[in-house]
Order: structure tokens, then sequence, then C-alpha cells
């Protein structure tokens, strides 16, 4: 009859444990919303196509991810962007006939995806800091790291058509 309550008592510990990892990843407050696409296009500082170049080392133990920008859809940002806590490996690629939900990875944890493909292209939406560098901005849940698929791809569609012109505004 022991058995029962230690039993009990530990998969009431398990329990708890897993409640609190998965609390910890990500927490967004009760009153946020995901920003919507045309939000997002609007109040981004910057829109890039990147290429994802190389891994460097961050803060701590973790990495970072340094893009260099080949062409500014908006903004003039500087020519490589640093994505803090993000690592190089493989990933599924973004889905070209979705436009509601961001790429997979954003809803398994950090809420944003953190992993990319060495030498391939995305599209990110910057903020710029105060001390003048951009980063990819940080709303959970948001399409603001998808897949480069093309100009013909219905996110840049998408996006064009938001920036109110169906041509790169700027280069780098």
């Amino acid at each position: 009859m022991r058995f029962r309550p230690l039993m009990a008592g530990a998969l009431s510990s398990v329990w708890i444990l897993v409640l609190s990892i998965d609390a910890s990843a990500c927490s967004v407050s009760d009153d946020y919303y995901k920003p919507s696409n045309f939000e997002l296009v609007q109040e981004s500082d910057a829109i890039v196509i990147a290429r994802a170049a190389r891994e460097e080392k961050g803060r701590g133990d973790n990495t970072d991810v340094i893009f260099h920008v080949t062409a500014s859809l908006k903004g003039l940002p500087t020519s490589e962007v640093r994505e803090t806590w993000a690592g190089l490996g493989e990933t599924e690629t973004s889905d070209p006939g979705e436009l509601q939900n961001a790429h997979p990875e954003a809803y398994g944890g950090p809420c944003t995806r953190r992993t990319f493909e060495r030498d391939s292209e995305y599209v990110l939406f910057l903020r710029q800091a105060d001390d003048g560098t951009y980063h990819v901005s940080s709303f959970p849940f948001a399409r603001v790291s998808e897949d480069f698929l093309g100009m013909d791809s219905l996110w840049m569609k998408t996006i064009q058509y938001y920036l109110g012109s169906g041509l790169i505004k700027s280069t780098i």
C-alpha cells in the first residue's frame, strides 16, 4: 500500500517539472496580440533579404547567427545583421502558401525562429536599437524571419503590396 503514495508523489513531481519547463520557454502576457502582417510591414524599421553566413559566439554559452544583407525592401540597415541566441542547422522550410502563421519553430519554445541554414536566404523584419544596430523583431508567433522563396512567392507579393510598390526600394 505504500507504493501508491510514493507513485502519486513521483508523478506529481514530474508533472510540476514538465509544467515549469513549458512555462519558462516563452511567456506572453494575457493582452498580447500577434501583429498582423500589415502591422509588421508598417512598424518595422527595415525589411531585408539576408543570407545566413556564419555562427559566432554570443553571450555565455549561446551562439548568434550573422546574416549578410543582400537586398532591402524597406530602410537602409547595415550590411550585416546579428540574430542573438540563434544557431545554424537543418530546419524545415517555411510554407510557401502560408500567410497567417509563422515558421513552425516559432511555436516550439522560444516563440520565434532560432534555427537557420547556412547560405540560405531569409526575409527578416528588423528593429533598430538605440546604438544603431539592427536586430530581427522579436514579436512572438509573427512572421519576422521566414525563408526567402523568390520575389514571386506569396509572402514577397504580400510584403510588396503592403509597401505600396512591387519594386525593391534599395539594395546593399
